[in-house]
C-alpha cells in the first residue's frame, strides 16, 4: 500500500511512538485501578489513547488521496542540532546524602523512664550521628520504613510508589496516622522529606490525604 500522504503518515508515527514510549514507561509505577488509581494509571491510559490516534492517522494517509502526497520535505538537520544540544542536561556534583543513623533499641523496662526520649510510637528518638548513605543502604532504609509503617496500629501496608511518595493503606485518614508514620520517616535524613500518602479503605467515604513530614 502506497503513502498518499507523508505529512500525515509520519506524524502519527510519532504518536503512536510517543504514546507507546509513555505506556510502557507508566507500567513501572502502580496502575491501580478505576476505583483506586495509582501513578502510573493516567500517563498509561494517556500514552494509549495516543498511540491508537498515531494509528488512525497513519490509515488516513494511506487511504486518503491528496493532490501531490503533502511531502515533508527536507529535514532542517542544523537547527534541530542547536536545540537539541541545548537542552542536553549539565553534569552537576552528586549531593551528599546523610541520614542519622538509629540508635539500638533500648530495653522494654527503659522505654518511657524518666530522662528519656521516645516518639509516639515509642521509637527512640534518632542520634546526630551523620553518615553518608550509599545507594543500596537507601534502599534498605526504603524496605526498613516499609516494615516498620506495616507495624503501626491501624496500617494495612505500606509500599513506595515513587521514590518521594510513601503510600499507607489504613483504616483511617487521621491526623493521627500522619504523626506517627511521620515519626518513623523522620529518623532518616534522605528519607524525611518524602510525601506521605494515605489510602482509605476501599468503598470508604473517607478522602484520599496528603502530607510531606518535613521540608529539610
Amino acid at each position: 500500500m502506497r503513502i498518499k500522504s507523508q505529512a500525515d503518515f509520519f506524524s502519527g508515527v510519532m504518536f503512536t511512538t510517543v504514546g507507546g514510549a509513555f505506556a510502557i514507561g507508566a507500567t513501572t509505577y502502580t496502575i491501580g485501578d478505576g476505583a483506586r488509581m495509582g501513578p502510573g494509571y493516567f500517563p498509561l491510559m494517556l500514552g494509549i489513547l495516543l498511540a491508537i490516534l498515531g494509528a488512525i492517522i497513519m490509515f488516513q494517509a494511506m487511504v486518503v488521496e491528496t493532490t501531490d502526497g503533502d511531502p515533508i520535505g527536507k529535514w532542517a538537520w542544523k537547527p534541530l542540532a542547536f536545540v537539541l544540544g541545548a537542552n542536553l542536561p549539565k553534569p552537576e556534583a552528586k549531593p551528599d546524602i546523610t541520614v542519622l543513623r538509629k540508635p539500638a533499641a533500648a530495653p522494654a523496662a527503659m522505654v518511657g523512664e524518666p530522662g528519656t526520649v521516645s516518639s509516639p510510637i515509642g521509637i527512640s528518638a534518632p542520634s546526630t550521628a551523620v553518615v553518608a548513605a550509599s545507594a543500596e543502604e537507601e534502599e534498605q532504609q526504603r524496605a526498613e520504613v516499609v516494615r516498620m509503617v506495616g507495624t503501626l496500629p491501624g496500617v494495612d501496608r505500606a509500599q513506595w510508589t515513587t521514590k518521594s511518595t510513601l503510600q499507607v493503606f489504613v483504616d483511617e485518614t487521621s491526623t493521627q496516622r500522619f504523626d506517627e508514620i511521620c515519626s518513623v520517616l523522620l529518623h532518616y535524613a534522605n528519607l524525611r522529606t518524602a510525601r506521605v500518602h494515605l489510602q482509605p479503605p476501599e468503598n470508604s467515604q473517607q478522602l484520599v490525604r496528603f502530607k510531606q513530614c518535613s521540608t529539610m
